[in-house]
C-alpha cells in the first residue's frame, strides 16, 4: 500500500473543504498534455473543481475543469504544485514526498527483486558473477 489510510483520508477531506483552489502543473505533465495537443496545456495554473481518491494506482487526484468545459482533467495530487501561501500546503508537500518515495520503492522492487534500496550491490551477488 502507497499511502497511509487515515492521513489520505483526512487530507482528502480537507482538500474537498477547500475546493476551488488554484494549481500549477508541473513541467513534466505540461510535456505530457503537450505531447497529447491536449488544450489544457496551454496554461500552467488551473483551479481544481473537484477531488478523488484513485486507490494506489493515482492516489488522491485532482478534476480540473478548463473554462471552455471540454475535456475535464483529472490529474494525480503527486504531478500538481499547490501555492504555498494554502494552508494545506505542507500537508500536501508531505503527501507528495511520501508517494513518491513509495512508488520509487515499488517501481525498484519490479525492476529486479534481487536488488534491495539498502544495498545495491545484491544484484551484482546475485548474478552468479560474485563480485570482482
Amino acid at each position: 500500500m502507497l499511502d497511509h489510510p487515515d492521513k489520505t483520508t483526512k487530507l482528502l477531506a480537507a482538500l474537498k473543504a477547500a475546493v476551488p483552489f488554484e494549481v500549477e502543473l508541473t513541467e513534466w505533465l505540461v510535456k505530457q498534455l503537450r505531447a497529447q495537443h491536449h488544450a489544457g496545456a496551454d496554461q500552467k495554473h488551473h483551479t481544481v473543481s473537484d477531488l478523488s481518491y484513485a486507490g494506489d494506482q493515482g492516489g488522491i487526484v485532482c478534476h480540473i475543469v478548463p473554462p471552455e468545459k471540454r475535456e475535464v482533467l483529472v490529474v494525480s495530487l503527486t504531478h500538481l504544485h499547490v501555492p504555498r501561501t494554502m494552508p494545506l500546503a505542507e500537508a500536501v508537500a508531505d503527501y507528495q514526498k511520501h508517494r513518491v518515495k513509495k512508488e520509487a520503492r515499488t517501481a525498484l522492487n519490479r525492476i529486479s527483486p534481487y536488488q534491495s534500496p539498502c544495498d545495491p550491490m545484491n544484484r551484482i551477488r546475485h548474478s552468479g558473477r560474485g563480485l570482482r
